[in-house]
C-alpha cells in the first residue's frame, strides 16, 4: 500500500487531511460555512473521487442542478469538476473522501459494466448508502489512517468500497427532482425538529400528498425513514466522536425519551448506542482535522 504518515494542507480555508498509498489517496475535508470555499466556485483536483458526507450542504456540479448532499448519500466527482457549496448547519462542511486515478477509475466502472459518462467516469452522481456500507464506510475509514493496520485489508477495503457505490450510481429520476431537493435542504436543516407531513409540505409549496408521493418515487424511501436515518447517523458519527451522555444525545436529536433513541439506533446498525462507543472506544476515535 505504500502509506505514509498522514498530512495535512489548507485550502481557500478548509483543513484537508490525507492518507495516500499506491494508486489511491482518502482523507478529511473541514470547511467552516464563513469560507472562501462557500463563497466562490471551487475546483477539484486530477483524480476521481467519492465524497461521504458528514455534515448536510448543497451542491452544484458544473452547471447541474443543486442537489442535498448529506449523511445518507455518497456523491461522486469527476476530475476538474467546478462545484459550488452551500451551507445548511452552522458547522459547515465535513466529510471523507476517496479519491483514485482517472484510469483507475474508468477501469473499475467497465469490469462492472457501467456506462461511462462523456465527461469522464463518475459524472457527478449521488449515491444512497445502505445502513450496512455507511457503517462500513465509517469503519473503514478509520482504518485507513491507523499506520498499524494491515495496508493489505486495508487497501483491499478502500478499493471494494469504491466498486460498490459506483456500480450503483444511476442517474437520478428527472420527475420531482426540484421538490424532492426543497424537502430535503428541510429535513437536513430540521430532522432534529417534531416535523409533521403538512408542515413539511408547506414549507415546499405543494400539498402533503404529492410531496410523500414525488419524495418516495425519487429517493426510494419515506420522508420518515429519511429523517431517521440522518438522526441515527447524525448520533453514530457523535458517538464515534466520544459523546458519553445518551439521554442527552437522545432529546437533541428528536427522540422522544433514550429508550426510543436506542430502539431506532438498534433498528439501524443491529447494536445499542452504548455498544457502537465501545466499539469506538476500542479502535481510537473517529479521525479529527
Amino acid at each position: 500500500m505504500d502509506s505514509h504518515s498522514p498530512t495535512v494542507q489548507h485550502w481557500r480555508g478548509a483543513r484537508i487531511r490525507e492518507v495516500a498509498g499506491a494508486g489511491w489517496r482518502c482523507g478529511t475535508w473541514s470547511c467552516p460555512p464563513h469560507a472562501t470555499a462557500f463563497r466562490e466556485p471551487n475546483v477539484s483536483g486530477p483524480d476521481a473521487m467519492i465524497v461521504f458526507p458528514h455534515h448536510p450542504v448543497a451542491l452544484v456540479h458544473d452547471d447541474g442542478p443543486e442537489v442535498v448532499a448529506n449523511a445518507r448519500y455518497a456523491i461522486t466527482r469527476n476530475p476538474r469538476t467546478e462545484f459550488r457549496l452551500r451551507a445548511l448547519c452552522a458547522e459547515g462542511d465535513r466529510c471523507h473522501w476517496l479519491a483514485v486515478p482517472h484510469p483507475t477509475a474508468a477501469r473499475i466502472l467497465r469490469e462492472l459494466e457501467v456506462p461511462l459518462s462523456v465527461a469522464g467516469p463518475f459524472g457527478g452522481v449521488r449515491v444512497p448508502l445502505s445502513t450496512e456500507l455507511f457503517r462500513a464506510q465509517r469503519v473503514l475509514f478509520d482504518q485507513a489512517t491507523d499506520l498499524h493496520a494491515d495496508p493489505l485489508a486495508a487497501e483491499e477495503a478502500l478499493l471494494a468500497l469504491l466498486a460498490t457505490v459506483v456500480g450503483s450510481s444511476v442517474p437520478p429520476p428527472v420527475a420531482a427532482r426540484q421538490l424532492t431537493r426543497a424537502a430535503e435542504v428541510e429535513l437536513s436543516q430540521r430532522f432534529r425538529e417534531r416535523l409533521t407531513l403538512a408542515g413539511l409540505a408547506s414549507l415546499v409549496g405543494c400539498s402533503q400528498w404529492h410531496l410523500a408521493r414525488c419524495f418516495r418515487a425519487e429517493t426510494g424511501i419515506t420522508l420518515h425513514r429519511y429523517r431517521d436515518q440522518l438522526r441515527v447517523r447524525a448520533a453514530a458519527d457523535r458517538l464515534r466522536a466520544g459523546c458519553e451522555d445518551l439521554t442527552a444525545l437522545a432529546l437533541d436529536l428528536g427522540y422522544a425519551s433514550h429508550s426510543h433513541f436506542t430502539d431506532r439506533f438498534r433498528a439501524a446498525f443491529g447494536v445499542p448506542p452504548s455498544a457502537w462507543r465501545a466499539v469506538a472506544t476500542r479502535s481510537g476515535p473517529t479521525t479529527q482535522v
